[in-house]
């Protein structure tokens, strides 16, 4: 039924179909600038973000991007606002968020990483555990050991001996939530 409701939409009303990643893609894009700009700049773009990664998700509830995509505009405004008791429901929905998108796909670096560095910064009352950061560290690190943020965090968790090294011209992909 969804299909042909589509269909119709895009033929009779000239409606463009909105893939779920694409929202997605542009929901990060803004959580990863949002980190560069300032306060007033940053609250705008994760709003847009926010409003984006939600259609990604209702778009396609089986996309691990859409998911990551909401987890990264979310950890954004906690880290924006700071931690407090009143954020704990919001921080529980972090968690939640992040491991929906690693049950669609365990295998997704950058949630991996993500949630390492969201686990390795919270306090344990907000559901912080190093060894479980560490555990997903390793495995981002097994799966993607020229992964630009996971050479950087397994280096300063000693997992890694040294830096990666840069190329001239290379750049390196701006931290999604929590790194």
């Amino acid at each position: 039924m969804r299909i042909v409701v589509t269909l119709l939409a895009v033929a009779v009303l000239g409606i463009p179909v909105v893939r779920a990643e694409d929202l997605a893609g542009e929901a990060i894009r803004l959580c990863e600038e949002a980190q560069q700009a300032d306060a007033t700049t940053r609250d705008r773009m994760l709003e847009r973000g926010l409003e984006l990664a939600a259609a990604a998700v209702a778009a396609d509830e089986h996309d691990a991007r859409a998911h990551f995509g909401l987890f990264c505009v979310q950890a954004r405004q906690v880290e924006a606002a700071g931690l407090s008791l009143g954020s704990m429901f919001i921080v529980r929905r972090l968690h939640r968020t992040v491991n929906r998108s690693l049950e669609l796909n365990p295998d997704y670096v950058d949630a991996l990483v993500a949630k390492a560095g969201m686990l390795r910064r919270l306090p344990r009352l907000f559901g912080g555990d190093q060894a479980e950061a560490r555990r997903c560290l390793e495995r981002a690190l097994a799966l993607d050991p020229f992964h630009p943020v996971v050479r950087r965090y397994a280096v300063a968790e000693g997992l890694l001996a040294e830096e990666p090294v840069v190329f001239a011209g290379q750049n390196e992909p701006a931290e999604p939530g929590w790194h």
